[in-house]
């Protein structure tokens, strides 16, 4: 191992002496493949982040919204009524935990002009089943679902850093929501966006009652480790059959009850554009290495009397392919270190080109380790 290690090293020295003594070659390879680099980087960054891996919950292909359809009508439904909620969640059996979420109107007064707020009106078991810890402070708990306990509300990351600048003093503070004092127990991280909330207000739902004017709620539940979708759908239709008995203009004559998984029930507006595009860039990285390889045929040629020398001296054939190797690997280091620093000083202007509302609220497009991780596979590769 360490006489390999001594000869990998030499091959470094003497590629870094070979390519320094050939100038205009080395920057017409590099700037060759940086840009097929660059542009592959910054797209499977958007890729990555609007397709790939959206969401930060807990194992959110198991997060299943419960959809009712009609053959004999367009669209779906996920919304019911909390009573229909209650039903649905007291009775399943493929849920390890069942919530229902809002997006709701929520007046905030304060000091000043009172400020309405984008609130998210859920159980007291949202932030379990959703799988996602505070940043600071805690999520709401068994203790604070009992009659006659203090509410409370958890802030949302932006809002935190809007009105707040990210002040961590803020837990344990009352504010003042829809006319109920609520006490600050926690922050959610930059990336939980369920429902885009400001603040998310634990309720405890209960039938033929209206809580802070929640009517209807979107459920989501965690669906329980080898639960087919034919079970899933044997446990939900008796429960959705008895809904329908009980209130039949509310749901069709015809229908059918599945499962929705979460990326389908909140896609990204761009996955087939980001797909195309990824391809393309694909391409492109694949001509620039086309053109590089020709231009390395090239060198060698050129190199013929050097290798001859070398082959008489006692190298053998697998030393002066390690050789060449290590020089196109080297290549493809330096040309991979520029193009990451080009999509990293280019990828605010690909973002200024997506439309508002075609990702998930909870996608962030950044140039990070995971992405840099692929850019150097992309370096070995070429």
């Amino acid at each position: 191992m360490l006489h390999a290690l001594e000869h990998f090293v030499r091959d470094v020295r003497f590629g870094v002496r070979t390519l320094g003594g050939s100038a205009g070659f080395t920057a017409v390879a590099v700037l060759s493949l940086a840009i097929g680099i660059m542009a592959t980087t910054a797209i499977y960054s958007v890729l990555r982040a609007t397709v790939l891996d959206p969401f930060p919950y807990k194992d959110v292909d198991r997060l299943m919204s419960v959809r009712v359809t009609s053959p004999t009508q367009r669209g779906s439904r996920t919304f019911y009524s909390v009573d229909q909620y209650l039903e649905i969640a007291g009775r399943n059996t493929i849920f390890e935990g069942t919530i229902a979420s809002t997006v709701s109107d929520v007046l905030w007064t304060a000091e000043g002009d009172p400020q309405r707020l984008r609130g998210n009106h859920g159980p007291f078991n949202t932030f379990d089943v959703m799988g996602v810890p505070p940043i600071i402070g805690r999520t709401p708990n068994a203790a604070d679902a009992r009659p006659g306990a203090e509410p409370v509300a958890v802030l949302g990351y932006r809002f935190w850093q809007r009105q707040f600048a990210g002040d961590p003093n803020v837990v344990g503070r009352q504010l003042r929501l829809n006319d109920i004092s609520r006490t600050v127990i926690g922050v959610m991280p930059k990336r939980f966006m369920w429902r885009g909330a400001d603040v998310y207000l634990p309720v405890t739902f209960q039938r033929g009652q209206v809580v802070e004017g929640v009517r209807n709620v979107h459920v989501l539940g965690r669906l329980k480790p080898d639960v087919t979708p034919a079970r899933a759908e044997a446990d939900l239709r008796p429960i959705i059959d008895d809904l329908r008995k009980r209130e039949p203009t509310q749901f069709p004559e015809q229908w059918r009850v599945d499962l929705l998984s979460f990326k389908e029930t909140f896609p990204s507006g761009i996955t087939e554009d980001v797909w195309v595009l990824f391809g393309a860039v694909a391409l492109l990285l694949l001509i620039a290495c086309a053109n590089v390889s020709n231009l390395l045929l090239s060198k060698v040629t050129a190199r013929q009397r050097e290798l001859t020398v070398r082959a008489a001296l006692g190298a053998s054939r697998g030393r002066l392919i390690t050789q060449l190797l290590t020089e196109s690997l080297l290549l493809a280091l330096i040309a991979g270190a520029l193009g990451a620093a080009l999509a990293y000083a280019g990828l605010p202007a690909i973002l200024a080109l997506v439309p508002p509302g075609t990702i998930p609220d909870e996608s962030e497009i950044v140039i990070d380790g995971a992405v840099l991780g692929f850019t150097l596979l992309i370096c070995a590769a070429t």
